[in-house]
């Protein structure tokens, strides 16, 4: 996988503010194509499972379309796993090339 982007929002408080915090921004995105490690062509129809690593809860799943492309939208700050998973290829999270290797958040 390539062409993961993960846009974070950071807030700031004047001490005015502590008592109400406003709510966190939803406006984050990742978004990229998912590619075969092998032949680098896109692999349309692949499914993709987004875990933030703070709310384990909060699973997002998405198709990708037919060009590999995907884009989870509104997501708060934060650190996620990303994983892909299509028919007839091997599982894998973002940063691996190989099931060996190790994942990035």
């Amino acid at each position: 996988m390539k062409g993961l982007l993960l846009a974070l929002t950071v807030l700031s408080l004047s001490p005015g503010e502590w008592q109400t915090p406003p709510a966190a921004p939803q406006d984050g995105s990742i978004a990229g194509t998912v590619v075969s490690a092998e032949t680098g062509r896109p692999i349309g129809g692949a499914r993709l499972r987004l875990i933030p690593f703070d709310d384990r809860a909060l699973v997002r799943s998405e198709v990708v379309d037919a060009q590999g492309h995907y884009e989870f939208r509104a997501l708060l700050p934060g650190r996620y796993q990303l994983s892909a998973s299509a028919d007839r290829h091997i599982t894998l999270q973002y940063g691996q090339r190989d099931p060996a290797d190790a994942s990035r958040p």
